[in-house]
C-alpha cells in the first residue's frame, strides 16, 4: 500500500491562517475609541506534545532526539521535523505506543493542524488578558457598542465599577459622549460625575425610604428632569410642592448632593464640559 503524506502541511496550513489574519487586519475598522485589534497564529504546542506522548514513547532516548517534550519550542515545529518523524516512523526507528501501533494512522494524527487563531484587543499598551477588571469592562463596553449593528437603546448597569477616576474622566465619559449621538444610552450609576460629564439629557433620581419610615416602609420614589432643572416639583396648583423627599428639590440639587465636592464640583464639571 502506498501512502502519500505531505510534509509541507504545517507551512501550507500556516499560510492559510496568515491569509485569514491579513484579511481580518485589513478589514478592521478603527475609530476614536483607542482600541487596537490584532490576530496571532500560535502553535497549539501543549496539544501537539500531548498527542506525541500518546502515540510515541516520549521517554525513549531515541524518540527524545526527535522531540524532547521538556525543551520543545514552537520554532522547532517545521517541515524538517515532520520529514524526520515520517521517515523514522515508516522505517521503525521511533518507539511507538499502542495508540501509534499503526504507522499510517499515527502519522495522520501527528500531522494534524496544530495552529490556532488568537484575537487580541488592546488599549494603549495593555492587551485585554492583562487588564484590570474595570478596564476589561470598559473595553468590552466599547466593543459591545462599536461592533453592534443595531442602533436600538442600550441599558448599561454601573459602568464605573472597578474604574478609577482617571479612567472614568479620560475614557468612559468621552466614549459615552461620542456614542450617545448614534444611539440612546441608558445608564444606571451611583457616580454623579458620569451624569454631569456625559451631559445626560434626562436624569432619573431614585430614593428608597428606610424601614423606619412612617407608613412608607421600603417605598421607592423617583424624580426625573434635565441637569438644568433646579426647581421643586409642584402640584397642579403651581404653588404647593408635591409630596415626597425628592420633589422638594430640583434635579440639579440632587446631583450636587450625590457628587463628591458638592455644588463647587458641579460648577467645575459643568464649565469643563460646556453644559
Amino acid at each position: 500500500m502506498h501512502t502519500r503524506l505531505d510534509s509541507n502541511l504545517p507551512k501550507i496550513v500556516r499560510v492559510k491562517y496568515e491569509e485569514f489574519a491579513a484579511y481580518i487586519k485589513a478589514n478592521t475598522i478603527n475609530d476614536n475609541s483607542g482600541l487596537q485589534y490584532d490576530v496571532l497564529i500560535p502553535l497549539r504546542q501543549n496539544d501537539f506534545l500531548a498527542k506525541w506522548s500518546e502515540l510515541y514513547r516520549a521517554t525513549s532516548s531515541q524518540n527524545r532526539i526527535i522531540i524532547n517534550v521538556d525543551v520543545f519550542s514552537p520554532d522547532k515545529y517545521n517541515a524538517a521535523l515532520l520529514i524526520s518523524i515520517i521517515k523514522k516512523t515508516l522505517n521503525g526507528e521511533l518507539v511507538t505506543l499502542k495508540a501509534g501501533s499503526e504507522p499510517e494512522q499515527a502519522l495522520r494524527n501527528i500531522l494534524d493542524d496544530w495552529y490556532n487563531i488568537k484575537y487580541i484587543v488592546k488599549m494603549g499598551n495593555d492587551s485585554i488578558d492583562v487588564m484590570s477588571p474595570g478596564k476589561k469592562a470598559l473595553v468590552l463596553l466599547q466593543l459591545l457598542i462599536d461592533l453592534a449593528d443595531s442602533d436600538c437603546p442600550i441599558l448599561i448597569d454601573q459602568p464605573e465599577d472597578d474604574l478609577d477616576n482617571r479612567s472614568i474622566f479620560e475614557q468612559l465619559i468621552p466614549f459615552i459622549r461620542r456614542k450617545k449621538v448614534e444611539r440612546q444610552i441608558i445608564i444606571v450609576t451611583h457616580n454623579a460625575n458620569i451624569v454631569v460629564g456625559a451631559d445626560a439629557e434626562e436624569v432619573v433620581v431614585a430614593n428608597q425610604d428606610g424601614i423606619d419610615s412612617t407608613n412608607k416602609a421600603k417605598r421607592f420614589e423617583y424624580r426625573s428632569g434635565s441637569i438644568e432643572n433646579n426647581l421643586p416639583q409642584y402640584k397642579a396648583d403651581g404653588t404647593t410642592v408635591d409630596e415626597g423627599i425628592l420633589n422638594s428639590r430640583g434635579v440639579q440639587q440632587h446631583i450636587c448632593d450625590i457628587l463628591e465636592g458638592g455644588i463647587r464640583a458641579f460648577e467645575k464639571r459643568k464649565n469643563k464640559y460646556h453644559i
